[in-house]
């Protein structure tokens, strides 16, 4: 070390490790999917490609025209798939109504989770436990309140968030 290096640079060189480089630190990964102009088997098949055990739904009513997307009959179908079903109605939309204006929605409902922290929490807790993906309607997740829940999670709890 030259004489010029600071006291405090020099004790620090000392307490960096030698040999192997540290490992990375990999962050945990929440998938999203949206069944819109997809079959049910399509939606199962990108689940378990990317390696997907626990649908995370997180529509405030379960039900679908396409009665393959009902909460029984998803559950009942996911779980034959060796894929575990969770409702989280908590962290369904309220602002759904206004979907018209998707930017005015998300916003309303980005401000509904600031004002509902433990929805949020929930969430963490359910996607945590088991490699996840958050599910509902819009095909597209920039269009979708899953997309406010999975950038809080990416921004709060350090999620890795990735769109099917």
């Amino acid at each position: 070390m030259s004489r010029r290096t600071p006291a405090k640079a020099r004790a620090f060189v000392g307490r960096i490790p030698q040999g192997r480089p540290p490992k990375r630190v990999r962050r945990p990964v929440v998938w999203t999917i949206g069944y819109a102009g997809k079959t049910f088997d399509e939606v199962v098949g990108l689940l378990s490609s990317a390696g997907v055990k626990r649908l995370v739904d997180v529509r405030a009513l379960p039900l679908s025209r396409r009665r393959e997307f009902s909460k029984t009959a998803l559950a009942e179908r996911l779980a034959a798939g060796g894929i575990e079903y969770v409702h989280v109605r908590s962290a369904g939309n309220p602002f759904r109504h206004l979907a018209d204006d998707v930017g005015r929605c998300l916003a309303f409902y980005r401000r509904h989770l600031a004002r509902s922290p433990d929805v949020l929490a929930e969430v963490a807790r359910v996607v945590s436990e088991k490699t996840s993906a958050l599910f509902c309607v819009e095909a597209e997740a920039t269009g979708c309140h899953r997309s406010v829940i999975a950038d809080l999670l990416a921004a709060e709890f350090g999620f890795d968030v990735r769109h099917l």
